[in-house]
């Protein structure tokens, strides 16, 4: 008679899971944490003064001349102003699920908690959605709710309007914007070059970021040897090597984002562009959230960006615990004019 087979008790067998669970989605937010976050001013949008060419001028005048009325004149004020994006991912456990969850002492510590694990696949998730349209919200959806205004949905383009303000009425208003006609060309030294003097010369601010594509900070890596090797007198080779991960062009980061659109990148001056939230929204996330937290990227050890999001408990209608995870974002530029975008680049 045969003895005992792993087949005949295999059934029967337990099984005990890794203690940590491994998450398979891609949930970065590298424009979210580039951006310093700030408490808005006071009201029910994102609101800032901006000031254009209209009247007034300088010109020399002749010894002992009196002052004209025609040479008084002044700049145009005007009022910038955005709707908050409103954004939640609420998140919903069954008692019977979050009993056998803390139940079963062969899972992962973060399934065995699972509301916490829910809370924060709803926190991942909406800071995914942000930075998505920090690059291609055009102020609203489908269903004609408040989104953020991105950098490529209307931000820093060069026709149509932002914040309320026509670029057809204000040319200083209007982003700079290289393309070529929708024609995918290779990215230069000279392109870069060209948007970084549009940039500095519309709005006079030097830009110090760029955000693009991993396949447009691939072909940038690649507009340089690999190693390079430097022979001096009595002395080993020096080798010079670039890296792929920490790329700087002209003193300013190249940073790589999975959700920056395909073949573009933005150049900007951060000191021009931040993320924008209630300054009241604070004090409410301390008030009525059940865990209070914010959402941040932490980077060695170091907060990069924090925003509040509230996360209230909301009234049962069964036997289950469901949690509504929301906040109110804007993302403003100051400065349209300072910003720079290049288009059709390559990514072949």
């Amino acid at each position: 008679m045969a003895g005992e087979t792993y087949s005949n008790i295999n059934a029967a067998l337990s099984v005990t899971y890794s203690m940590k669970m491994t998450d398979q989605v891609n949930r970065q937010a590298v424009g979210l944490k580039k951006l310093r976050a700030v408490p808005g001013d006071s009201g029910k949008s994102v609101n800032w003064n901006v000031k254009f060419t209209n009247s007034k001028t300088a010109a020399s005048y002749a010894d002992g001349a009196d002052v004209d009325a025609s040479e008084y004149g002044t700049n145009k004020k005007e009022s910038a102003i955005i709707q908050y994006g409103r954004y939640r991912c609420p998140a919903s456990v069954t008692d019977d699920a979050a009993i056998y969850a803390a139940n079963s002492l062969g899972n992962p510590r973060e399934l065995m908690r699972l509301l916490d694990n829910e809370i924060n696949d709803s926190l991942t998730t909406l800071a995914k959605k942000l930075n998505q349209d920090l690059y291609i919200g055009d102020g609203t959806d489908g269903s004609s709710n408040p989104t953020i205004v991105g950098f490529h949905g209307a931000a820093c383009l060069n026709s149509g309007s932002y914040a309320g303000l026509a670029r057809g009425t204000y040319s200083e208003w209007a982003g700079n914007v290289l393309g070529n006609g929708s024609v995918a060309r290779p990215l230069t030294d000279d392109l870069l070059r060209q948007a970084e003097q549009q940039a500095w010369e519309g709005g006079g601010s030097k830009p110090n970021m760029i955000l693009t594509t991993g396949g447009v900070h691939r072909k940038y890596a690649g507009l340089f040897g690999s190693i390079q090797r430097v022979q001096t007198a009595g002395q080993s080779p020096v080798v010079l090597a670039m890296g792929t991960n920490d790329l700087m062009w002209s003193n300013m980061p190249v940073e790589r984002d999975a959700d920056a659109p395909t073949g573009k990148l933005v150049m900007f001056n951060t000191d021009d562009v931040e993320l924008v939230y209630p300054s009241e929204l604070d004090p409410l996330v301390q008030e009525i959230t059940l865990h209070a937290r914010k959402l941040g990227k932490l980077k060695d050890g170091e907060e990069q960006f924090v925003i509040p999001v509230v996360i209230e408990e909301l009234a049962r209608t069964g036997n289950a615990v469901k949690v509504n995870v929301w906040t109110l974002l804007q993302l403003r530029v100051r400065r349209p004019n300072a910003t720079a975008i290049i288009e059709d680049i390559s990514e072949s």
